[in-house]
């Protein structure tokens, strides 16, 4: 659908000393106008309905399926899981869902606040952020709703190839199945940890379909 006028602006900045990822996430909270707020990243995918199905979160709808679901609304919500695409010829066909503790900082969606803010650093900033969201009315959406956001290694990102990998083995469960299967079946494919049920796997076959007509991928 087509953004109303007046409803969509771009700020443009020029580079300046000490202008970090923090530092620019607070400049965007200060330019928002709206009640509700949501991080977002041109790196990363982002299922078409994931801003209404967070939303409905923070308004209190008794079908938003979150974990501990509170009629009266919460002030902010992540996925407790994110789908993972690595855009290199080992992983590019092994997609899978990435989880931590308190859920997705990248992913996060909250209720306006003009005392929290992000730390003035480069990257890790939104995991601090995250963190002072926790004492609140805080949610997370289930596993089944990790389809409404892809993090996408290309290459060029923030963070290094091992900081997306390292995620499939992130727990000695997870490392020991990874080894076993790498180097005792041979075949990364048949870990369980691939196997996306029905809903993740149309985001995943939807976001190939529209970086692939974009030309965005460096590999398949």
């Amino acid at each position: 659908a087509d953004v109303p006028a007046g409803e969509l602006r771009y700020i443009k900045l020029d580079p300046a000393p000490g202008q970090v990822l923090g530092t620019l996430r607070n400049r965007s909270l200060e330019e928002a106008t709206g009640d509700f707020m949501a991080q977002w990243d041109d790196d990363d995918w982002y299922h078409p309905e994931r801003i209404e199905r967070q939303a409905r979160v923070l308004m209190g709808d008794a079908n938003n399926h979150a974990q501990d679901n509170h009629a009266q609304g919460a002030d902010a919500c992540c996925l407790a899981g994110s789908l993972m695409h690595v855009d290199h010829p080992e992983y590019f066909d092994l997609p899978y869902v990435g989880y931590l503790p308190h859920g997705i900082p990248g992913t996060i969606m909250h209720r306006r606040n003009d005392t929290i803010r992000y730390p003035s650093e480069r990257a890790g900033e939104d995991t601090t952020y995250l963190d002072h969201w926790l004492g609140k009315r805080y949610q997370k959406l289930p596993a089944s709703e990790a389809g409404l956001f892809i993090r996408c290694f290309h290459g060029t990102n923030t963070w290094e190839m091992n900081h997306f990998v390292r995620r499939m083995r992130n727990s000695p469960a997870k490392l020991m199945r990874y080894l076993f299967y790498r180097y005792v079946i041979r075949d990364l494919s048949k870990n369980p940890l691939f196997r996306l049920d029905e809903g993740v796997r149309r985001a995943f076959e939807t976001y190939l379909a529209e970086s692939r007509q974009l030309g965005l991928f460096r590999h398949g």
